[in-house]
């Protein structure tokens, strides 16, 4: 994988190339974090695996939602304090958003608070106002422990750290003082003032490792006495300091003698005012330190210096100092970055650092020994790319070479792999997306003010990618501009179809790509559904069009995919769809199943797939790891093909319409708890399968309460296991069983919409869920057991005593017909006219019964006589 390192500089957005790299994580980003999520500040470097924005369609970014905390927007601002400052880098940890936003400096009832968003809409869901300022650009999470539940830090005005539980958005009981600790407490001699506990604080999120808050500080610039800026651990359930280590050495400490006299002490300086940088592989923290505020004699170490120390310990492993006797404040404003580099074919772990030099320094993570002095390359040493950031209307006059000549910019950027740089930070208001590979400026839009902060990414539970950005202005790099109080997420808008095309094939057509589609992909980046409904050999449900437009609909307006809807089979093969007529050897933009993340079926009878389409179809599933979601009355399709109710998970033995209790059994699965509650009534044609359904092979969602149905229906399923919608995993894919769908009053049901569109979502890999199979509940089959061995098979038992078919003209060729599929007791479980019968023959056929004409004839003859009304 190719990454790209950028570094915003006064007017240049430089790309460093990463050749071949993977951003290592750290325990800000543990391995098994989602990758749909950001669940830490600077989450993975600023690196996010999603890929359904891309370079091709970024230009359809458009505005998703707002979120104003309540300071409104300020025009000619000559300068916004740390205590008002609005620089956030969002977090969104299972599925909701955790932003701080600060108080007002001319509103002084609005309160600095921790708030919880939902993340694709923007509206709030629990907030937290704090009596202090918060501080910093950002939130720190924890994840907690077996006893204790997860939390969020913050650091605050006057020296403090404070932490809530991010369930309740309550003050974390049992951490430091009711929830804080007095983190100014340790960095101070009696010589310091007091009132020097006013510019101290932990500017930025906290660096969580394992059970550890570690702790950098912006303790002031003035000259000695003032606080120190130590880096500290603090026990992330207590709230106890751990350890300390002195920026500035002490006596004893290595390094103490280049600080000739007294000049060591109570010194600010030195100080880790970014963040700091934790690797559980190698259980090191590393940390980038300022200047000695007003250098002296020697070269005032640990100043200016990467540091590498042991998280457990804070003892120090190595360090190198980057700029000696700094007296120009050329130090280290932005956190080390964990890479793998090659180096003569050899994976070597290692730390990147960017400095106010403009330079790239890279060393073993390990060892401290230096990969490359100036690197920008990991692998060669080359500059990928150096563009212009920001447009500078001072320079107006001198046309587009004084516009786009750059601008002060003051805030950070991520990379997705996709290919995509998103970046705000100028101070024009503007927040571009650029072109990782070339440079080039793909995207742009305007913000209500400079977005002097650090974007995310993450996937919505509606399936869309958003980008997400603080835009409040007001840094040191905007005085006298706009400030505002928004957070801005973006989405991509719908595609509004496709252009002319070109008579040449495009890239990636032909068998298992874009399957000969010739005009341009009227929806790039976004997941692709085929939705088919094939019933030209079967049963023509009522219901078909309402079905299939629910399900094209609700991918639409959720943004999560788009549809392509058919009535035949045509599209459901590897290979290409050739003209005929005048389009004979010409492309007839027909876009087979390489283009498809998923397909959607209602099929009836035995289809009209051949032998290849159906081989393809398998593969789609089995090999490529795409998704399959079936509806109602799959369990009666393709009966003379035993791979697909293998790969569906078994056929249907019968059907009946019944109002019915459902059983959520797994309610954890993406939209079973669509109907709010784990058990509720529901209205359909409900389906009873049989072999190879087995619990052995597919994971179910629900079932019905054997409980809330009559005899002769209990009587289906003597074991009561009674299942309406399962998931199963087939090979690299995923299936989604839904038994349902008869009545159009079904696809009508918002619930069931909510249901079908996680559940396709899940198919389409953009959920998870454990789909381990899982054996009946044993209450509930002893349960089923009980009346299933009484009345019912009392019933059976009396009248195996005898034959169930009176002897009349047509008894013979029922029991051919029916008794092929069943018992001929179940067949003759229900009661019917004579329509009624034939419904059911006809459904019977559906299912893949064979006779003549005449023989079904005679069947709905001596059923609708012996078996009639009552």
């Amino acid at each position: 994988m190719r990454r790209i390192l950028v570094v915003g500089g006064l007017a240049l957005g430089i790309a460093l190339s990463i050749g071949r790299l993977d951003a290592q994580r750290t325990s800000q980003a543990p391995s098994n974090a989602p990758a749909e999520q950001w669940p830490h500040y600077q989450h993975n470097s600023n690196f996010s695996p999603l890929t359904q924005i891309t370079p091709e369609n970024v230009n359809r970014l458009t505005k998703a939602w707002t979120f104003n905390y309540g300071a409104g927007t300020v025009d000619n601002v000559p300068f916004v304090s740390l205590d008002y400052r609005f620089q956030v880098q969002p977090l969104v940890i299972d599925d909701v958003m955790y932003v701080s936003t600060p108080a007002s400096e001319t509103d002084r009832n609005l309160a600095s608070t921790v708030t919880a968003l939902e993340p694709e809409t923007g509206k709030v869901i629990w907030q937290y106002k704090s009596p202090r300022h918060i501080h910093g650009r950002g939130l720190a999470y924890w994840k907690g422990t077996a006893t204790i539940g997860p939390r969020l830090f913050f650091a605050t005005d006057k020296g403090h750290l404070m932490g809530l539980d991010l369930k309740t958005g309550q003050l974390a009981h049992g951490f430091g003082n009711g929830g804080e600790v007095d983190v100014y407490v340790g960095v101070t001699s009696p010589n310091v003032p007091e009132n020097r506990r006013d510019t101290f604080t932990v500017p930025n999120p906290v660096t969580v490792f394992k059970n550890l808050l570690i702790t950098g500080a912006r303790p002031g610039e003035l000259p000695p006495p003032q606080p120190r800026g130590d880096i500290r651990a603090w026990d992330a359930a207590t709230g106890k300091l751990v350890w300390s280590f002195h920026t500035v050495p002490w006596p004893g400490e290595p390094h103490h003698e280049d600080w000739p006299g007294d000049t060591w002490k109570d010194r600010s300086g030195c100080n880790v005012w970014s963040n700091l940088t934790a690797d559980e592989t190698t259980g090191l923290v590393f940390g980038a330190t300022g200047d000695a505020n007003r250098a002296v004699k020697g070269s005032n170490l640990y100043c200016n210096s990467l540091i590498a120390l042991d998280a457990q310990t804070g003892r120090l492993k190595w360090f190198h100092q980057l700029v000696h006797h700094d007296a120009s404040d050329w130090d280290m404003p932005t956190p080390p970055i964990l890479i793998d580099v090659k180096i003569n074919g050899r994976s070597v772990p290692a730390v990147l650092q960017t400095g106010k030099l403009h330079f790239v320094y890279m060393f073993d993570r390990v060892t401290g020994k230096p990969l490359y002095l100036v690197a920008v390359d990991a692998n060669s040493g080359d500059i990928a790319w150096s563009v212009p950031l920001g447009i500078n209307e001072e320079l107006a006059e001198f046309g587009d070479a004084g516009l786009k000549s750059g601008i002060r910019n003051i805030g950070g950027s991520i990379a997705t792999a996709s290919g995509l740089v998103f970046i705000g930070a100028t101070v024009d208001r503007r927040f571009r997306a650029f072109d990782a590979k070339t440079g080039k400026e793909l995207w742009v839009t305007e913000l209500p003010a400079n977005g002097n902060a650090t974007p995310i990414t993450y996937m919505g539970k509606d399936g869309a990618q958003y980008v997400v950005i603080a835009a409040a202005g007001g840094g040191p790099a905007a005085r006298n501009m706009t400030t505002s109080d928004a957070v801005v997420a973006f989405k991509l808008a719908p595609a509004q179809g496709g252009g002319t095309g070109s008579a040449a094939t495009a890239p990636g057509q032909g068998r298992g790509g874009r399957g000969g589609a010739q005009q341009p992909d009227p929806w790039p980046g976004q997941k692709h559904l085929l939705a088919v409904a094939d019933v030209l050999t079967g049963f023509h449900h009522d219901s078909i069009s309402h079905a299939l437009a629910t399900v094209e609909q609700i991918g639409r307006k959720s943004g999560a995919y788009m549809t392509m809807i058919r009535t035949d089979s045509q599209l459901m093969t590897k290979g290409q769809v050739a003209g005929v007529g005048r389009y004979e050897g010409r492309g007839v933009n027909a876009r087979t199943l390489g283009y498809y993340d998923a397909i959607f079926m209602l099929p009836s009878g035995y289809g009209t797939l051949t032998d290849q389409q159906k081989a393809d179809l398998l593969s789609f599933v089995r090999d490529e790891g795409k998704g399959l979601i079936v509806g109602h009355a799959t369990g009666v399709a393709f009966t003379d093909w035993p791979e697909f109710g293998e790969m569906v998970g078994g056929y249907m033995d019968s059907e009946f319409n019944a109002n019915a209790r459902v059983i959520v059994e797994d309610p954890k699965f993406p939209g079973a708890m669509a109907w709010g509650s784990p058990t509720f009534m529901f209205n359909d044609q409900h389906p009873v399968f049989k072999a190879p359904y087995s619990r052995d092979k597919v994971h179910v969602i629900m079932r019905l309460d054997p409980d809330s149905l009559d005899s002769q229906n209990r009587a289906r399923r003597p074991d009561g296991d009674f299942p309406v919608v399962w998931a199963r995993q087939y090979g690299k894919g995923r299936v989604f069983n839904v038994g349902w769908g008869h009545p159009e009053t079904t696809w009508g049901d918002p619930h069931f919409q909510t249901m079908m569109l996680e559940g396709i979502k899940w198919a389409m890999g953009v959920a998870q869920a454990d789909v381990t199979p899982r054996p009946f509940p044993k209450s509930a089959a002893a349960q089923a057991a009980a009346p299933a061995a009484a009345a019912p098979q009392a019933a059976m038992s009396e009248t195996a005593a005898k034959d169930p078919l009176p002897e009349d003209v047509g008894k013979s060729t029922v029991q051919k017909i029916c008794g092929d599929c069943h018992a001929i007791e179940q067949a003759i479980s229900i009661r019917g006219t004579a329509r009624d019968w034939k419904d059911t023959v006809d459904l019977m056929i559906d299912r893949g019964a064979n006779g003549t004409p005449e023989e079904l004839q005679t069947v709905v003859k001596y059923l609708s006589k012996h078996f009639g009304p009552k």
